[in-house]
Parts: C-alpha cells; structure tokens; sequence
C-alpha cells in the first residue's frame, strides 16, 4: 500500500502581512478596499462592444493591463449631500442589492466619478431632466477632479447637475485573493454608454481606450497582445455570449446569485493557476486546501491517489474511447483495521484495478456499483475475484448495450442500510440514467456518492427515453437534495459542494433543458428526433450529441404525457 496525495499539505496560514509582537511574527491581514467598477457596453457589428482601458506600465496596480474604468471608494462618494442629488436609487434600495449594512450607495456614485476621472463619460442630467452632453467646462472639471482640487459634489452643484443610478446595474462582486499587496472588494456594474459623449482616457492613469468585442479580446489575451486580469476576463466571458447591449442588461437583472468571487490559486498541468466559484475544482480546492497554499491540483490526475476526506480516497480511471482524458471516478472509503469499500470500480482496466489494489490503505472486503454500465463497474467481478471482496449492487431490469453482466452476491433495494466494517451507507434507488441506477449517502462521512446520476461537465446526467425516468430522476434530485449532507461525490469530476445547492440547480438545469426542447418544438412545428436534437443541443458537440437523444426522447414523453407535445409517426409538434 502506499500513501495518496492528500492535496492539502501542511503548512502556515497564508497572510497578507506580517508583524512583530514581542518577537513573535503574527499575521496582519490587509483588508480589501471598496472599489466599483463600470462595465460600459455599446452595440457594434455582429455584437457588443465594451469599452476597455489600458493602465500605463508604471502603475502600482495592474500596469499594462486592459481594465474598465473604475477605482477604489473615496470619502466623498460617502457624503449625505451627494447622495441627496441622485436619482433612481436610494441608500436602502442599494444595501437591499448589494446586501450590505453601510454606505451601499457610495458604491454607485464611486463608479460614476471613476467613470468620469477615467472615460470622461459622465452618468447625469441637468435640471430640465436632460442627458449631460461634454463641453470645454466640464472637460475642465474632469480636470480638476483627477487634480483633486474639487469634488464631484461641487460640480454637481456648481451645473446644477444630478447623478443617474438606476441605468448602472449590479453584475458582479469579486475580491482580491489574500496573500497580494493591494485588495479590493469590488462591486462590477454595467450600463450603456451615454448618448451624446465621447470616450477618452484620462492620459495620467491611462494611456488608450479601445471599444472591442469581449470574444476578440478574450482572443487578443491568448494570444499575449491583451494583459487582461482574472476578474476582467470572467466577466468578458460572461457577455461574449450576449448578441446585443440589451441581452446584456437581462442577465446582469436576472435573478442571479452574486456571491463574493474571490480566486484562489491552484497547481495546473501548467503550473500556478487561479480559480473561481464556477468553475469545476474551485470547490474540492477550497475544502482541500484551507491554508491557502496553492499547491493543491486542480487536475483530476488519472491513476493517482486523492485524499478527499478523512477516511476517503479517490481514483479516477482513463477514458475508455481516450487514454489522455480523465474517466469515472472509484472511492475507496473505510478504515484499515475494518476493512475498505470500493464504490465503483471503474472499467475492465488492468492499470485502474492495480491502483485500485496499490493505494487501498486497508483490504478491500467489498466492492459497491452505482450502476452497471461498463465505464464504472466493468472491472467489478475481477476486482472482487482479485481481492475476495463481496460484490454488491443492483441487476439491470433491461441490460443496455453500456451494460456489463455482473452476479451480485447481495442485491439491494431502495432504503436498505449497509454496515461495511467501519462504514454505513444508505441506498436511495436513483432510475432515470439507468434503471438500476442507486446513489450511496454516507452520513458519517456528510458525503452522497451519485456516480453517473449528477456529474460535472459534459458528464451531466443523460436519462431513459421514457417519462417514468425524467419523473424519477426529478424525484431523486429533491430527494438528495433533502438529506441535508455537504458534500457530493461524483462519478465523474471533483468534490461538490454544497450538495443541496448543487441538487438545486440540477433541478433548474432539468427546468431549462425542457424548455430547450419546448422552443425547438415551436421552432420546428413539425420535427424529426435529427431536426429536433440539432436544435435543443445546438451548443452540444456535434460528435457527441447523438448521446442526448434518449435524454431529448425521455423529455418529449413526458411533454407529451403533460399534453404539451404530440407525436405523429417519427415527428413531434407542440401541442399548445
């Protein structure tokens, strides 16, 4: 047996700073500053534009980069007089938005000043309630206010001016990883650009502008011709998909959730790399690797040994069709002197079943499937021969072709408690991707193991083409998502958590895979299973999307039980 990579080395708290109290260093955490930011968007060509501005070398911060206008919150954008010449927003309608205590609303008028410092685009009107057009005296305000020799309050009452908040919408929240010299805590807003106003970079902080589609610049980046941040280029990955200013606008006012990101580093086949809320390991990592040490992988390595909990390792297997890609995952959960459980051994892999072997930290006494399908149980006979381990599981009702033959020592059935040794496992039958599909919780462990019932990525749950499946893995989802446990192991990706958020928007996911097919119905009035597939999974890869038909078929019959759709030999239509 040898020892797995626990992914969360020891180490020393990651801290900002440091001091000296009575000889001893201790930490000196730097507090992130308020900042906003204003994402300034226009339509151009086939898409949107955003404006983009380019910090000169030598700043402190961010030098060279391509950034939005934007800055840290001053005193002034606090003052009670300021506030008084706003429209559309009040201090309680901004602390409701942002869900903070104090001083909200500074964060608007922060993103107008800076937008005005910064872009020379000023968000107000004039007393007859007009839009502000720029003229040689407020160019020379502009002026004065990077000189900081006025406020924006005094030119506000000095044109008799009043600031517009309600164009500026709240997109997004991010602050600034620990362990960098600066940090901010910053709020993304986004808005249209003011009729009537020219942009221009202020020629002290910045050194040019540029209007340019977030997927050019996303591409400039790549390339090496466009520095831009981390936060800056999530949130341009987040509008390339936007075709028009106004679809923009609808996602920043969708009901969202817009937690704190805030990245955390990570070791990548490349080296250092930075990851945020999203994306698929930020969360195995952050559970990992509390200290913040980034030297925690990123990587589902195939064939090496993680330690995901205290009494849990995990293996994940080559792709059958694909050596160089990551597989399903197999678990080997227990202790030694009791014994160890393998939850889904993998495929017929000779290497998988020897690492299986290798890094079990005790006997294997009993290997447990989710479901039969080959990429997760075809090894299980050999393995249990291999070992002597009892063989446990439930037989497919009607074998597929992913199926492989298997003779269970122990059948199970829904509800049934298991005691393997040190371990306790409770069986919740999970139809829908297979018939014989079950989902092992592990309360001790606060762990569900779901193997091909919910998955990350390209992995998402694919079911029968029948309505019973759709209606039962609905049914599963909310039934999992009760049992009030924190952490999902899936058959494929990394650690998730939390598991009832993560069931939640599965069932949202279900929600809006329907709808999917509801608009291809309508778009096709009369399409074949080819016609509709191409519609509904459009964004799916062309090479794989012939593995979502039994998925699109199983949401047509239950559209079709619902009433909602008809069927009239190899077409459907809606049926309204």
């Amino acid at each position: 047996m040898t020892t797995p990579d626990r992914s969360a080395p020891a180490g020393a708290h990651a801290t900002d700073a440091a001091s000296t109290r009575g000889g001893v260093a201790t930490p000196t955490p730097i507090v992130p500053r308020p900042a906003a930011t204003v994402i300034l968007l226009r339509d151009g060509g086939p898409g949107i534009e955003v404006l983009m501005m380019r910090r000169v070398e030598a700043s402190a911060f961010a030098g060279g980069a391509y950034v939005f206008p934007g800055g840290r919150l001053d005193a002034q954008d606090l003052d009670p007089a300021l506030a008084r010449r706003c429209l559309g927003l009040d201090e309680a309608q901004a602390r409701s938005l942002l869900q903070t205590q104090e001083g909200a609303l500074g964060y608007w008028i922060a993103a107008i000043r800076e937008c005005f410092e910064e872009s020379g685009l000023l968000l107000a009107q004039d007393a007859q309630g007009h839009p502000v057009t720029m003229n040689p005296e407020l160019e020379a305000e502009r002026a004065a206010l990077i000189a900081q020799s006025t406020t924006l309050l005094e030119i506000i009452q000095r044109h008799d001016l009043q600031l517009v908040l309600d164009p500026l919408l709240y997109f997004s929240h991010w602050i600034t990883q620990a362990g960098r010299p600066r940090r901010f805590d910053t709020r993304f807003f986004v808005t249209v650009v003011p009729s009537d106003q020219t942009a221009s970079h202020d020629g002290a902080e910045l050194d040019e502008h540029v209007w340019i589609q977030p997927a050019m610049a996303l591409e400039r980046h790549h390339r090496g011709e466009f520095h831009l941040l981390f936060p800056t280029r999530r949130t341009l990955e987040e509008l390339a998909g936007c075709n028009s200013v106004e679809a923009a606008l609808d996602l920043a006012r969708s009901p969202r959730p817009r937690r704190a990101m805030t990245p955390i580093h990570a070791m990548g086949r490349n080296g250092p790399t930075l990851l945020a809320p999203g994306d698929y390991p930020f969360m195995e990592v952050s559970l990992l690797d509390p200290q913040r040490t980034g030297e925690c992988s990123c990587e589902l390595a195939i064939g090496r040994p993680v330690q995901i909990g205290p009494r849990l390792i995990r293996i994940t297997a080559t792709h059958p069709r694909n050596p160089a890609l990551a597989g399903a995952n197999s678990y080997l959960l227990g202790v030694p002197e009791a014994g160890i459980v393998v939850i889904d051994p993998g495929a017929m892999d000779s290497a998988h079943q020897a690492a299986l072997i290798a890094h079990s930290p005790g006997p294997i006494r009993w290997v447990v499937c989710t479901h039969t399908h080959r990429a997760h149980a075809g090894g299980a006979m050999a393995l249990a021969k291999a070992t002597g381990a009892r063989l446990i599981g439930r037989s497919a009702r009607s074998p597929g072709p992913e199926d492989t033959p298997i003779t269970f020592d122990q059948e199970l059935a829904d509800g049934q408690r298991l005691a393997l040794g040190a371990i306790e496992l409770e069986v919740i039958a999970t139809p829908g991707h297979a018939d014989n599909h079950l989902c092992f919780v592990a309360p001790d462990d606060q762990m569900i193991f779901t193997g091909d019932h919910l998955s990350q990525g390209p992995h998402a749950t694919r079911v029968d083409a029948s309505p019973a499946s759709m209606k039962s893995l609905v049914a599963a989802f909310t039934r999992l998502r009760d049992t009030g446990l924190l952490h999902i192991a899936p058959g494929h990706g990394f650690l998730m958590s939390p598991a009832n958020e993560m069931f939640e928007r599965a069932l949202t996911d279900q929600v809006g895979r329907e709808n999917r097919v509801l608009r291809a119905l309508r778009e096709a009035a009369y399409g074949s299973i080819e016609e509709l597939l191409a519609i509904a999974f459009h964004d799916v890869d062309v090479l794989v999307r012939a593995r979502w038909t039994s998925t699109l078929l199983a949401h047509l019959a239950q559209l079709e039980a619902d009433g909602r759709a008809q069927r009239h030999d190899d077409h459907w239509r809606p049926r309204d």
